[in-house]
């Protein structure tokens, strides 16, 4: 695939510049997680619990039991459902999170992740990211 050169190069010293600058708040520990031709996606923090007052979304992010009749009705739609039910079913009976209200990605579509190496590399299109529990 033919791609364009960078118009920036974007590396941890850009990056922590950038933060530095616009975002002390958010200085700590960096990781780069993927990049492409034009796009960089770093990591910031070790974790990233929401804090008190992000907005909540009571809808998204409920333990998967509650899930269960639309997800059951969604897998019988498809042709391999009869392979996905029984992974469904080992999921739907984990515990509930007990952890802190975290980040969650609301719309994890095809077109906001990112792959790399050997699976999910990043996820993008932060428009919907809203604070409930994963």
């Amino acid at each position: 695939m033919n791609t364009p050169a960078a118009e920036t190069d974007v590396d941890d010293d850009l990056v922590r510049r950038l933060i530095r600058l616009q975002h002390p708040d958010l200085e700590g520990p960096l990781t780069l997680v993927a990049n492409g031709w034009d796009n960089v996606v770093y990591r910031l923090g070790e974790d990233r619990p929401a804090p008190p007052d992000a907005p909540r979304n009571p809808v998204r992010g409920v333990p998967l039991a509650a899930r269960d009749q639309v997800v059951r009705q969604r897998l019988s739609s498809i042709p391999r459902s009869a392979g996905l039910l029984p992974l469904w079913e080992r999921l739907a009976a984990l515990p509930p999170w007990q952890g802190p209200a975290l980040w969650l990605r609301g719309d994890p579509h095809p077109g906001n992740l990112l792959i790399g190496g050997d699976g999910l590399a990043a996820v993008g299109d932060h428009v919907l990211h809203q604070v409930t529990l994963p």
